[in-house]
């Protein structure tokens, strides 16, 4: 399949349905090189499958190389990752303990984002319901597994062949609690070619092909045709609550835009608005969406730009167009170690371009959303650009992603989103 390409569409009723209980003889063992200190299990961790050579996808038992139990895993030998652990208990996870760590994923949410979860918004006679994360990967104990909810559609992403395999209990399981009535399931292309299947897509009958949600009052199409990961970034969400206060009154630049979160939340109470982005599809449904918002009484003035973010940066930078708030969220730039280089230059030339449409005393929020550009690696990023940009900037805060985006402590590397809000100081231009 060519990059870019949509996986094939599998009839709506056909989510893969394995069994969430193991038949005791059909689970294998594996051996690690040493003790075992992360939740994902690489191939040069593993000694060697003892017994029966389990199926891709199977669980198994996970042994250090002392072989005392260490718990239990999805295998898959096709995958970089060749186990993913799902527990440390003794016994095997059989459906109570599938059912359990749903049901303390969504515990922690209902402890931490229970005013999201019940937060709606009523136009007419229709009510519109949040977008929040469900469940978050090794974050809440099912590395693998994605799932958002966008009012009454949970928009899931699977990562892992073990997980896939199992997803249409887990997606009853959700419904059970959550009340949605429509899913979308998606193994993408790069996540089924890493896992060595053939990219899936699964949707249930009438699911449909947008969903209205709203965050903070805001209103936003999310469409499940044309839009990223899961169709929405709810990750930003208190990132953008946060800009609110910081741009009302003020010319904000809201750079790789997508569908306009940035904009019509942090921007709501601007003086004026400018977003960017290269995508035309994302910049056509900011706009749908701010015509939306301006329906219902959104006072801020937007411009839409369908451009390359370095090209425009640059054509701003020499018409002497400034903004009281730049911020800066690109797309994942760094996908392997082999991009490292590449993706580190293109964080440093956005951020320097960005620092210099900065007015004095104004504020560059920017981010990275690539797992191995550490925090450290892009404070260094930041030094450079500053350096090149010619301009003097004070770290006000660092933040990373919403707190329905938790991060397990022995898989640091998920904590993939970095926010800094830099402060401009020095002489004026």
């Amino acid at each position: 399949m060519s990059a870019g390409a949509k996986p094939e569409r599998a009839g709506s009723n056909r989510l893969p349905d394995r069994p969430l209980d193991e038949p005791a003889d059909a689970l294998g063992t594996v051996r690690l090189t040493g003790r075992l200190g992360s939740a994902l299990i690489y191939d040069k961790m593993v000694d060697r499958v003892l017994g029966r050579r389990p199926r891709d996808g199977d669980l198994v038992q996970i042994l250090d190389s002392e072989e005392k139990p260490a718990g239990w895993g999805l295998y898959n030998v096709r995958s970089g990752i060749r186990v993913r652990r799902m527990s440390r208990r003794a016994a095997a996870p059989d459906s109570a303990w599938w059912a359990a760590r749903i049901d303390d994923a969504l515990a922690f949410r209902r402890s931490t984002i229970a005013d999201v979860m019940a937060s709606s918004r009523q136009v007419g006679q229709k009510v519109y319901g949040p977008a929040y994360r469900v469940i978050h990967a090794e974050g809440d104990g099912l590395p693998g597994l994605i799932v958002d909810r966008y009012d009454d559609t949970l928009s899931v992403e699977a990562f892992s062949l073990g997980l896939h395999q199992r997803i249409g209990p887990i997606v009853r399981l959700l419904e059970e609690r959550l009340g949605t009535k429509h899913w979308i399931v998606r193994f993408d292309e790069r996540a089924a070619r890493a896992e060595g299947v053939t990219p899936q897509e699964h949707r249930s009958p009438d699911c449909p092909k947008r969903a209205m949600v709203q965050e903070d009052g805001v209103l936003f199409l999310v469409d499940f045709e044309t839009g990223h990961k899961t169709g929405f970034f709810c990750d930003q969400r208190e990132n953008r609550m946060k800009l609110a206060a910081s741009s009302a009154g003020k010319t904000l630049l809201d750079v790789c835009c997508y569908t306009g979160g940035f904009g019509l939340v942090g921007g709501r109470d601007a003086k004026q608005v400018t977003m960017v982005d290269l995508d035309e599809k994302a910049v056509a449904l900011a706009e749908e969406n701010a015509k939306i918002n301006q329906h219902f009484g959104a006072k801020s003035k937007f411009k839409f730009v369908q451009a390359d973010a370095f090209n425009y940066m640059r054509q701003l930078d020499f018409d002497g167009q400034r903004f009281d708030v730049v911020v800066l969220d690109p797309p994942k730039l760094i996908g392997s170690r082999a991009e490292f280089e590449d993706g580190r230059r293109k964080y440093s030339d956005l951020n320097t371009l960005a620092m210099k449409l900065v007015e004095p005393g104004g504020l560059l929020v920017t981010h990275s959303c690539s797992g191995l550009m550490v925090e450290a690696e892009f404070q260094k990023v930041l030094k450079v650009a500053s350096w090149r940009s010619g301009r003097e900037f004070r770290i006000e805060r660092f933040a990373g992603a919403a707190v329905d985006h938790p991060v397990r402590v022995d898989v640091p590397e998920s904590s993939y989103l970095k926010s800094v809000w830099l402060r401009r100081t020095g002489e004026e231009d």
